[in-house]
């Protein structure tokens, strides 16, 4: 009964653990490299940074990272933003052997992707391909609406309130 017990116990925790790796970044703080990062100012221009897992999609990152600018405006006081520069790195890893990964960096600013080999021997390992993202903006706050020259201008309250149902 004891061995059943101490059994079931060990079985339990391994699915947790293998359900966590299995799941989407959550909308976080930078954690182990995953996550958003706190905005780095300059000359009033924000940069925000949100990197996602190989089980984050693209436009999920692309999301979080939207909701990010909106609440930094609204925490700083403002009522709108402008996004003046954006876009979205993919980082693919291709597992071809137990001892050797390449991955493959494509900035969204490159032409061409920049290539890395990595040998190192793995316990696990798995072939395929696996992608993970980080979109990367640079945005101003504002306290009014856009000029009809902004087309990326946004109503940070509008945007939480479309978005926030994600942070769950």
């Amino acid at each position: 009964m004891k061995i059943r017990n101490t059994l079931g116990l060990a079985t339990g925790a391994l699915l947790i653990l293998l359900s966590a790796c299995a799941t989407a970044t959550p909308y976080q703080a930078q954690r182990s490299g995953y996550g958003y990062t706190e905005p780095i100012v300059e000359d009033g221009t924000y940069k925000v940074t949100f990197r996602g897992n190989a089980n984050t999609s693209r436009s999920l990152v692309e999301d979080y990272l939207l909701l990010r600018m909106s609440e930094l405006t609204l925490a700083e006081g403002h009522t709108h933003f402008t996004v003046r520069e954006q876009g979205t790195d993919c980082f693919m890893t291709v597992r071809t052997s137990p001892t050797s990964e390449c991955t493959i960096h494509k900035p969204h600013t490159a032409v061409f992707p920049y290539y890395s080999l990595e040998r190192e021997p793995r316990w696990f390992w798995q072939r395929g391909t696996k992608n993970e993202f980080e979109a990367i903006a640079f945005f101003v706050m504002k306290d009014d609406a856009a000029s009809p020259d902004e087309t990326h201008s946004y109503v940070a309250r509008d945007v939480v309130d479309r978005l926030s149902h994600l942070k769950t």
